[in-house]
């Protein structure tokens, strides 16, 4: 009841709030649009939000729903996509100058999608501990800022399947930009985080049973990293003694998890060229984050000083918000020597993560741990 008090409200009071409405632009009569949205609650309040903004174009917009296949061309005005998969339907999308009156935070956002591209959402492995845990074992809230203070058998981080290392791996490139592979793998840096890894590794006597990888808190350690969308399903999170919060540094060195970022893209041939385009800011409006906000359970893309502006009921939620401020966006740049392949392609379709984990347990030196990765990545990038 309380939600949808302060959505009338809200609604009652739009021309004193922040709008993407724009008078400037005459909007097509009789339009008709087709959107595709993360869930039907959420597009309900959109259409309400619109059509409240929008009067005279009052049910200009139909909701779809998605139907979770990636397809290069549109089927839809509007379609709800992330990041990685718009950069292949970029060619089919209608690029105009996109206006927001809330800004994403720059370490989410890619320029070469600035222009077509939307995003509301973000998804990505996030750093949780258990209040509890912490009370029980003594451990003090600063002391988890930092890896070097892990020393404590109960703090606890996993350091086995790719999506808990990656975040450690060396990662300074554009995203969108091209690589070279003697760039990625065959540098100093690289070789300095292999021997950080190393390091961190064998001093704090890392776990490496997969049976820990999700469920840690049942094991008896209290912290680690879960996918933003499995936080709520957790032990503690209903008592809010579950908290979420930037990824530990490791002497000083900040590490970002990897995300992924949804929204919306326009249909370069949509015939309501300026609805859509009003619509698109609409929706990262005041009224449109709320939107979001008010029907989704995922953790909208707001920068950290923009979140008291909001009505948020869930405390940690701002804290996921928050916390995903600190994440980072998956490179999509190609590699050079052969461009058919992406840098996310050697993360995620390779061996690589395996054979650097399986040296660090091995403790083979952080040279030959490099000059391995370096020969099988150019091996595999030739067989593709």
């Amino acid at each position: 009841m309380k939600k949808i008090v302060w959505y009338l409200l809200l609604c009652m009071t739009l021309s004193s709030c922040t709008l993407s409405k724009d008078s400037s632009v005459e909007l097509e009569k009789h339009a008709s649009l087709q959107v595709e949205v993360s869930n039907k609650a959420y597009g309900k309040a959109l259409v309400s939000l619109w059509n409240t903004l929008y009067p005279e174009q009052k049910d200009a917009i139909h909701i779809v729903s998605p139907d979770n296949c990636f397809h290069q061309q549109f089927y839809h005005d509007i379609e709800w996509v992330n990041d990685c998969d718009a950069l292949s339907k970029r060619t089919y999308a209608l690029a105009f100058d996109i206006t927001s009156a809330y800004d994403v935070p720059s370490s989410l956002k890619r320029t070469s999608l600035e222009d077509y591209f939307q995003p509301i959402e973000g998804k990505g492995m996030l750093f949780v501990y258990a209040q509890p845990m912490l009370d029980t074992y003594s451990i003090k809230e600063d002391e988890i800022s930092d890896f070097m203070n892990y020393h404590n058998p109960h703090m606890y981080y996993y350091n086995h399947y790719a999506d808990q290392i990656l975040p450690l791996w060396l990662s300074h490139y554009d995203p969108d930009s091209g690589v070279s592979m003697e760039d990625i793998f065959m540098e100093d840096a690289f070789l300095d985080c292999i021997q950080q890894m190393k390091d961190f590794y064998h001093e704090h006597q890392l776990e490496d049973d997969p049976y820990h990888a999700t469920n840690f808190f049942t094991q008896g350690y209290f912290s680690g990293l879960l996918p933003s969308q499995e936080i709520k399903k957790q032990p503690y999170y209903a008592s809010q003694q579950l908290h979420i919060k930037p990824m530990p540094s490791l002497d000083e060195q900040g590490y970002s998890p990897y995300a992924d970022t949804y929204g919306f893209m326009v249909n370069k041939d949509c015939p309501y060229p300026n609805c859509a385009k009003a619509f698109m800011n609409m929706v990262r409006s005041k009224a449109g984050i709320q939107a979001y906000l008010d029907h989704n359970d995922g953790v909208v893309l707001l920068q950290k000083e923009d979140i008291s502006d909001f009505h948020i009921y869930d405390a940690l939620n701002k804290e996921m918000i928050q916390a995903m401020n600190g994440s980072r966006l998956w490179s999509m740049g190609a590699i050079k020597e052969k461009p058919s392949i992406h840098y996310k392609d050697l993360y995620l379709k390779t061996n690589i993560v395996s054979i650097l984990q399986n040296g660090i347990v091995a403790n083979k030196s952080a040279k030959t741990i490099q000059k391995e990765i370096h020969a099988y990545s150019k091996a595999w990038c030739l067989h593709q």
